[in-house]
């Protein structure tokens, strides 16, 4: 048996405060939700995504495609890939696509829509 230091069994154990544990739960709950409201958004932004091509062939008068359309959160932006536009069928010689975007990003300020 060896022989224990009194100074070490007196000292006490350091405990975790109770207000960072809380401060450390709302972090983690707010992290949470912010990822949920992401993939979210995601799914109501491609959902939709389909209907405002169509509106927008309508109104350009060529047709618009478009692939997935991603959001980041915490960069602030949204990517679309595969952008094309078609020719105007009015104009045979134009080529097709007349347009075309392997990506384009759109960076948006996230604070003034939170605010709001």
């Amino acid at each position: 048996m060896t022989p224990t230091d009194p100074s070490l069994s007196s000292r006490p154990k350091r405990r975790i405060p109770l207000v960072v544990k809380i401060l450390g739960g709302l972090v983690a709950l707010f992290l949470v939700a912010a990822v949920v409201v992401a993939f979210a958004a995601e799914s109501i932004i491609n959902g939709q995504k389909d209907k405002a091509l169509a509106d927008l062939s309508q109104q350009i008068g060529r047709p618009v495609t478009a692939g997935k359309i991603s959001f980041s959160l915490l960069g602030g932006h949204f990517e679309l890939t595969d952008v094309s536009v078609g020719r105007d069928p009015a104009i045979p010689e134009e080529p097709d696509p007349a347009l075309s975007l392997g990506r384009a990003r759109i960076n948006v300020k996230l604070w003034p829509i939170i605010r709001t």
